[in-house]
C-alpha cells in the first residue's frame, strides 16, 4: 500500500515539475556505478581495438586489422569486467 502511495506521489511530482527526480544531482548513476579494476585482454600480435560500442551494461569491442586473423568482436560485461564471449569473423 505504501508503495502505491509513493508511486502516486512520484507521478504527481513529475507531472508538476518535469525536472523532478527522487535522486538529487545524479545520485542514481553514482549508486549504480561499480568499479571492476583492470581487465586484461590477450590479443595476437599486431591486433588492435578498432572501436568500442557501449550498449547498456555491455561493451562491444571490435578488434581488427592490419592482420586479417585479428577480426573479432569481444563482448564485455561493463558492470564487472567479465569477458562474456567472442564472435569471430572468418571467410
Amino acid at each position: 500500500m505504501g508503495g502505491m502511495g509513493l508511486l502516486a506521489y512520484g507521478l504527481y511530482m513529475k507531472a508538476s515539475d518535469p525536472n523532478f527526480s527522487i535522486f538529487p544531482d545524479g545520485a542514481a548513476e553514482v549508486a549504480s556505478a561499480k568499479k571492476f579494476g583492470r581487465v586484461e585482454l590477450s590479443l595476437p600480435k599486431g591486433c588492435r581495438i578498432m572501436e568500442i560500442r557501449p550498449d547498456g551494461e555491455r561493451l562491444y569491442l571490435h578488434v581488427g586489422p592490419p592482420v586479417k586473423s585479428c577480426e573479432r568482436i569481444i563482448l564485455i560485461d561493463a558492470t564487472d569486467g567479465t569477458v562474456l564471449g567472442t564472435i569471430g569473423v572468418g571467410p
